[in-house]
């Protein structure tokens, strides 16, 4: 239904469906003993993290001008992989 309504270009209906898949994936969690809050606390943590090497790339590299979206790329994964490796 999201994928519908992203292809109707209805924007009220599209946030509805994605207002139901958000209800849905949180049910989800619940009935699997995760809590939905710190989950996504989680993600937004790892976000930040990785948006900050990938900042710090930019920087090297003289800007985010400067920084071609392969080197983004590049500098996204590295972060992962240094994640991984904590």
């Amino acid at each position: 239904e999201v994928e519908q309504e992203l292809e109707s270009g209805d924007q009220q209906a599209l946030e509805g469906e994605i207002g139901d898949l958000l209800f849905a994936v949180i049910n989800l969690a619940r009935h699997r003993g995760i809590n939905p809050e710190i989950s996504l606390r989680g993600t937004n943590n790892r976000f930040y993290q990785r948006f900050g090497f990938v900042e710090s790339a930019a920087e090297k590299a003289g800007g985010w001008d400067k920084l071609a979206p392969g080197e983004m790329n590049a500098a996204w994964d590295a972060a992962k992989r240094a994640a991984n490796d904590e």
